[in-house]
C-alpha cells in the first residue's frame, strides 16, 4: 500500500509542477472543432504545450479531465487505456488540499 501511496504522490505532485511552472496553457472550450461527433472530454496540443477542457463538464469531470491530459503529457507513450485506468486511480485518491488546487483551476 505504501509504494502505491508513493506512486501516487509522485505522479500527482508531477501534475500540479506542470501547472505551477506554467508550461502548459489550460484552456476551457465549448466544443472541439473537428472532433464535434466524438464525446471528447479533454484534447492535448503537444505541438503548442496547450491543453484543452470541455467547458460543459460539470466540475468533478473537469478535474478528472485534466489529470487525464497531464498524465498523457508526463507518459505519452501509454495507451489510452492505461492512461484512463491511472488517472481513475489517481482521481478517487485526491485528498483535499490536491482537490482545492484543481478545483482553483476552474475558476
Amino acid at each position: 500500500m505504501l509504494q502505491y501511496l508513493d506512486k501516487y504522490t509522485s505522479m500527482i505532485i508531477k501534475i500540479k509542477q506542470l501547472i505551477i511552472d506554467g508550461d502548459y496553457e489550460l484552456k476551457f472550450v465549448r466544443s472541439f472543432r473537428g472532433y464535434k461527433n466524438l464525446p471528447i472530454k479533454g484534447f492535448l496540443i503537444p505541438e503548442t504545450d496547450t491543453i484543452l477542457i470541455n467547458k460543459n463538464l460539470n466540475d468533478q469531470d473537469k478535474i478528472t479531465t485534466i489529470i487525464h491530459e497531464f498524465i498523457h503529457v508526463l507518459h505519452p507513450d501509454w495507451p489510452e487505456y492505461k492512461v484512463e485506468k491511472k488517472c481513475l486511480q489517481l482521481s478517487k485518491q485526491l485528498d483535499q488540499s490536491d482537490y482545492i488546487f484543481f478545483q482553483n483551476l476552474l475558476s
